[in-house]
């Protein structure tokens, strides 16, 4: 195996996989300007949160071992789920075919391929972080220690040290939610594919013009649209007040403590 090629590889398939994030079975759709979307936003400030909240690290090695079970067995459907797109698109001959239903069909091969590979990716690396901090892990407080103004050695060593903890803290977190994220969006992905190939097969229906997802939800589920984003909305005030008061309990025990 060599090393160039392997690099090769990994850096087009994240390629792939950021663009068919963004991109729909139409072929149109432009990713977000700075390069996350909102979901991985709210992910990376779950993460920071996670991070103050929580300034000992994941420690917790029933919590690790689910992950790890978890993370095991959806890697594994997603290979199975590789093979299977791979044997379907043998079956399909994409250059007899012009119109929009099948450019659609080969975006979705497409999209799906990228996206599950990106996926299991990502929850390797995600499995890598977990296994090296069983290995290496130490119980390390970031709390624990302060800036100092005679910079040494043994300060500059530490810094580093520092420094790679929290980036490896605020990964692990994040990637773990992009994963999942990725996750719902590949279920939502399939379903609404078949939905709408098996709903233009309907005998006696009048096939409609591709719309935009906000279009179907305002046409079809008008009112459950209007809920959901009241739920989201709803949950995301009472997590943003659970952290709230989460982080103000951390600085009052700080406080207290005489660390502030």
């Amino acid at each position: 195996m060599k090393s160039n090629y392997l690099l090769y590889y990994i850096i087009h398939l994240v390629k792939e996989g950021h663009k068919w994030q963004y991109q729909n079975l139409n072929g149109s759709g432009t990713p977000p300007l700075l390069w996350f979307s909102f979901l991985q936003l709210v992910a990376i400030l779950m993460a920071v949160v996670f991070l103050l909240v929580q300034p000992d690290g994941l420690l917790h090695t029933n919590v690790i071992d689910y992950v790890l079970s978890s993370l095991s067995i959806l890697t594994g459907i997603y290979l199975s789920l590789i093979v299977f797109i791979y044997d379907r698109y043998k079956v399909l001959k994409f250059d007899e075919m012009n119109d929009t239903k099948h450019i659609r069909t080969w975006n979705f091969y497409s999209q799906l391929n990228s996206l599950t590979s990106y996926s299991i990716l990502i929850a390797i690396l995600v499995i890598m972080i977990l296994m090296g901090a069983l290995l290496f892990g130490e119980k390390t407080n970031i709390f624990d220690y302060e800036f100092t103004s005679h910079i040494t050695c043994v300060s500059v060593v530490l810094f580093l040290k520092l420094t790679l903890i929290v980036l490896i803290r605020v990964s692990f977190v994040y990637f773990l939610f992009d994963f999942f994220i990725l996750c719902l969006y590949i279920v939502s992905g399939i379903f609404e594919f078949v939905s709408s190939d098996m709903s233009d097969a309907e005998p006696n229906k009048v096939i409609r013009h591709s719309q935009s997802a906000f279009k179907k939800l305002w046409r079809k589920h008008r009112i459950a649209f209007i809920l959901s984003w009241l739920c989201i909305i709803i949950v995301g005030c009472l997590i943003a007040v659970y952290l709230f008061l989460s982080l103000f309990d951390a600085f009052k025990m700080r406080i207290a403590s005489g660390s502030l």
